[in-house]
Order: C-alpha cells, then structure tokens, then sequence
C-alpha cells in the first residue's frame, strides 16, 4: 500500500496546507486519501488561513473604474484564470433608451461610490471563481462576509470560471454586477434564495442551462441576464421588478401567465430568443410598460386589443420579425406616448388603422414585409409631425400615392416603399421645393 494512503488525513492536510490554494486542489488527483484529506471545509479554512489570515476583516477595494449548495458549483477541479481579450458585446438593435425617463438610466447605472463597496476584485476574489463549492464558502463566509459589502461592481473586469451558489450568503449585498465578463456554467439555485438583492446584472457572460425560480427575491428591481446561453422556459419572477432584460439568450416556450403580474414593470426586453406562443391579454396589465421588446422570437397568433387599452405609457414597441397575423389593434390608435413602432416582418392582414396614423410623437414607423396589409396611406399621417423615418417596403397588397398631407411630417428624413404596391411619386399638391418635397426628390421619388 501507498504511504499516501496509509497516511492520517491530518497529516496530509498539515502538509498540503503551506501549497497556495490556487494551486493545491490539483494534488487531489493523487490519490482516494488526499482527495478526501483535500475537499473538505476544514481543510480550506486551514488553507486559506494559512496564506490570508481568514477572520481579520480586509477594507474593501474601491479601486478601479466606476463602471458599469455544492452540486451547483461547477465542478470540484481547480482552475486558473486566464486575462483574455474582453468580449466586446454585440450592438443592440432596435436602440432601447428613452431620453425623457431619467430614472430609467439612473437606476441602470447609479455606480455611485458607498462605503461598503468594491469596484475591483481581488487575486483571491478571481480565484473563487474557480475553487471547489468548500473554499468557495469558507472565503465568503470569512473573507467577504465581514466586509458588509452593499456593493460588488466587478463589470469589464476578465473574471472566468463559474458563479459560486455560496454568494447568495453575502445577506447584506443589493447590487452584483458581474456583466461583461468570461463566465460560464448555470446560474445556481442559491441565487433564488439572494433575499438581499436589488439589483442584479449579469449580461453579456456565456451563462448557460435554464433558469431557476426568482420570485421570492421582493426586493429585486433590475434583473439584467441578456447576451448569454441561457436555455429553456421563462421563470417565475418576483412581482417587485422594475426592469427585466433577457434579450439574445435561448429561451424556448410561451410568455409565462406570471409575468403578467408584474405591475411594476417599466422596462421588458426578450428580443432574440425563440419565444412562441400568443401574447395573453393579460398584458394590460403592465400599465407602468414604457418599453416593450420581443422582436426576433417565433411568436404567433393576433395581437390583443387589451394592448392599446392598457399600455399607455408605452414608449417605444418592437414586435418585428415574429408570426404575428390578423389586423393590427385599432386600440393602438390609444398609445399617445408611443415614438418607436417596429411591428415589421409579421403577416399582419387587412388595412392599417387610421387612428394609428394619428399618433403625434411617432418617429420611427416600421411596417415593411408584411404582404397582406392592404388599402393605402391615410390623410392622418400628416399628424405625424415628428415622423423621422417610415418603412413600407415589401408592402405589395398596398395601393395608390402617398396623401398631400405628409408634407405636414416636417422631420421626414427617410420614406421606402420599394417593393410595395405605393407609387413611388411626389403627391401632386405637395409644396414644390418645401422640406419634405426636398427630401422625397433626394429619395428617388418621381415628380407628377
């Protein structure tokens, strides 16, 4: 036999201590009795202790740019970090801000410094990243617990390995920002139970597997999980949210019933999943709504009137490039504060609603690629002063000229109705060299 093997655990752990923790876990391979001496958490306090003097309360670091259970842990082997290149995350399309709601943008990015919080990690802070559930622990327990840190703003930082489950200890953390980095692996159960939290920014990591439940975290307002693999059906959240961002993962299956529930909602963004089902009526629940994003899913079926009845907050809505047929809700017509419409690459059918002409802040008017629309351009768009941009393209069952009154649309920069069954001609009546005349001329609209 071995003497490894005949060997107290002990003894191996006395010996195995003085090797820097970073390093020590790969000695578990050894053999059945060190693995045993080594994955315990008395044998990473003693470690731990050994090179950090666990118990003495660190200051936390406030450093840096002000930037933006255990089978959960990923794996007992240890790893090293490696400071590759930051991924640069991909644009978003359509643009989401909305100028006129400071709040929004404050409560997004309010980095402000506080006495408990750490902008930069650590050596050891990068290495829990990587260690086994048992040090992961013990170094959250003894080395960031007693911090009573508010704060953990570790954003663009190059952090890899997986989210430890036992971070959800830190009880008097409300904001982890861990976005735009190399993380992996699943988002762990424990974070179900971060009764702290407030606000929670993971995006733009490589996050996979389905989430688990949220709902019990009532304090939770942002929940930011965009630009990862995250996988399966949408769960429950809790009904205290305020901003949820889960763009450009893999969600699959229909919008749960229980997200209709959360009244408080400003700010929803799901675009780039794979999303089907129909939209519930239920939706007018979220009266608060100022920004709607599902565009880019497989969605289906007609959109409810409850939409336009209910939302009207809305500022900006992006339902492009789902399945979406019938008519388009003449209850829309009722969304006075709406500035971005994309409801272009659906199916919808029948003509397009007058009233939705009438709506006086709409700058961006996408309808190109739905083929079955019919009927032509109202007068009513000429009430469209803020108007920027209108597409039609694509539009074949559309008939006849643009009206005179669009030369009411003063800030009209950009007009395309290739491909659709409009005439591509200057509305006769229109003022001869006024702006808008101007600009359809520099658009290749042909004169009378």
């Amino acid at each position: 036999m071995p003497l490894q093997d005949r060997a107290p655990s002990e003894l191996i752990q006395h010996v195995f201590r003085w090797i820097h923790p970073t390093k020590v876990q790969q000695y578990r391979r050894v053999c059945r009795s060190v693995c045993l001496a080594l994955r315990g958490s008395g044998f990473a306090r003693l470690n731990l202790d050994t090179f950090m003097a666990l118990g003495h309360v660190r200051e936390p670091s406030t450093e840096g740019q002000d930037e933006h259970s255990e089978e959960d842990s990923g794996g007992d082997e240890a790893s090293e970090w490696d400071d590759s290149e930051e991924v640069e995350q991909p644009p978003t399309s359509p643009k989401n801000g909305l100028h006129e709601h400071h709040r929004l943008v404050s409560l997004l990015h309010s980095h402000e410094r506080m006495e408990a919080t750490s902008l930069t990690p650590s050596h050891w802070d990068r290495a829990l990243f990587h260690w086994p559930a048992s040090f992961q622990r013990v170094y959250v327990i003894e080395s960031l617990a007693p911090l009573s840190l508010r704060k953990v703003l570790w954003s663009k930082n190059l952090i890899t390995g997986v989210l430890p489950p036992s971070i959800s200890l830190l009880s008097t953390l409300s904001f982890l920002d861990l976005s735009h980095n190399h993380l992996s692996g699943p988002l762990p159960r424990s974070f179900g139970e971060f009764f702290s939290l407030e606000k929670l920014y993971l995006s733009s990591n490589q996050l996979t597997g389905e989430l688990p439940s949220l709902a019990n975290l009532i304090h939770l307002q942002v929940c930011d999980l965009s630009y990862n693999k995250f996988i399966g059906s949408l769960p429950d959240f809790p009904t205290s949210l305020e901003m949820l961002t889960l763009n450009n993962n893999k969600f699959t299956g229909s919008i749960p019933a229980s997200l209709y529930s959360l009244h408080k909602l400003l700010f929803f963004k799901a675009d780039n999943n794979k999303l089907s089902g129909a939209i519930s009526g239920d939706i007018a629940n979220l009266s608060r709504l100022l920004l709607l994003d599902l565009g880019n899913n497989k969605l289906r079926g007609q959109i409810p009137e409850e939409m336009g009845h209910g939302l009207r907050s809305l500022v900006k809505l992006y339902l492009h490039n789902n399945h979406f047929m019938g008519a388009i809700p003449d209850s829309f017509g009722d969304l006075m504060a709406l500035e971005d419409v994309w409801l272009n690459g659906n199916s919808f059918s029948s003509s397009i609603p007058q009233r939705f002409f009438s709506l006086p802040h709409v700058t961006a008017l996408r309808l190109d690629g739905n083929t079955r629309l019919a009927g032509g351009v109202p007068a009513d768009v000429g009430r469209m002063q803020c108007l920027r941009y209108l597409n039609l393209s694509g539009c074949s069952a559309l008939r006849g000229d643009l009206p005179v009154e669009i030369g009411a649309c003063i800030c009209l920069r950009e007009v395309n109705v290739n491909g659709s069954g409009l005439v591509k001609r200057i509305p006769k009546g229109l003022e001869r060299e006024g702006p808008v005349w101007k600009r359809l001329i520099r658009l290749g609209f042909q004169q009378e």
